[in-house]
C-alpha cells in the first residue's frame, strides 16, 4: 500500500422494487406505491472500487487489487457504439475506414491530490466531470486523436510503410486494411496447405 491510497470503499443505497418490472430507485426521490404486501427493499452493498480506469470493483471478501506507484494511466477511447475503450497494453479495438467521423482518441489521465473547484459559470456536464475527477483522484485528463503513425502501428504496418493521399485518405486506407501480421499468417497457412495438398497428389 502506498501513502496515497487509491482504493475507495463504496457504500451506495437504493430501493429495490421487487414487483413486476420494478427498477431500482434512488433513496432521494419519492418511492413507488406501497402495496398491502410491501415489495420495497433497501439495498446497501459494499465493495472496493479501484481508481484505475477499469472501475470494475471487487468484493470485500476478495484480496485488494494492486495499488501502483505510478498514478498515470493511458487508454484508448473508441467513440463508436458507446464503447468504453481499453488499455494501451491490450489489443486495440477494430479500426474502421470512417475514422474521420468517429476518430479513436488517446487518453492520458494523471492522479494525485488536488482541490478541484466548481464555479457558478460551469455547465452541468462540467460539474459532473469535476465531481468524477474529485471522487477518483484525477487531477488532469488529456485526450487527442491518434495520428497516422500510431494507427499504422495498431494495424501492424512497419514505421517506414508509405501511404499516399490526404490524412483522411490514409485513415480510410488503414481502416479498410487487414492487420498485417494476420494477413501474413493466413497466407503462410494457405501456402502450407497447398504444398501439403500437392505433396499428397
Amino acid at each position: 500500500m502506498t501513502t496515497k491510497d487509491r482504493l475507495a470503499l463504496v457504500t451506495p443505497k437504493f430501493l429495490d422494487m421487487q414487483y413486476g418490472n420494478g427498477t431500482p430507485m434512488s433513496v432521494d426521490v419519492p418511492a413507488g406505491a406501497v402495496t398491502t404486501n410491501p415489495k420495497h427493499i433497501l439495498v446497501s452493498p459494499q465493495w472496493i472500487m479501484s481508481t484505475n480506469f477499469n472501475n470494475v470493483g471487487s468484493s470485500l471478501d476478495e484480496p485488494s487489487p494492486t495499488v501502483t506507484a505510478n498514478h498515470k494511466w493511458h487508454y484508448l477511447m473508441n467513440p463508436q457504439f458507446q464503447s468504453a475503450g481499453g488499455s494501451v497494453d491490450s489489443p486495440a479495438f477494430t479500426l474502421i475506414a470512417r475514422m474521420d467521423k468517429m476518430p479513436p482518441y488517446l487518453i492520458t489521465a494523471e492522479g494525485g491530490a488536488l482541490g478541484i473547484e466548481v464555479y457558478d459559470t460551469d455547465s452541468p456536464m462540467t460539474v459532473k466531470i469535476k465531481e468524477f475527477m474529485a471522487v477518483y483522484g484525477i487531477i488532469d485528463i488529456k485526450m487527442r486523436m491518434l495520428n497516422i503513425q500510431e494507427l499504422k502501428r495498431i494495424m501492424g504496418f512497419p514505421d517506414d510503410y508509405i501511404l499516399k493521399g490526404s490524412q483522411a485518405d490514409q485513415k480510410k486506407f488503414i481502416g479498410n486494411a487487414v492487420e498485417v501480421n494476420m494477413s501474413r499468417v493466413l497466407c503462410e497457412a494457405l501456402c502450407s496447405g497447398l504444398k501439403n495438398e500437392r505433396a499428397t497428389a
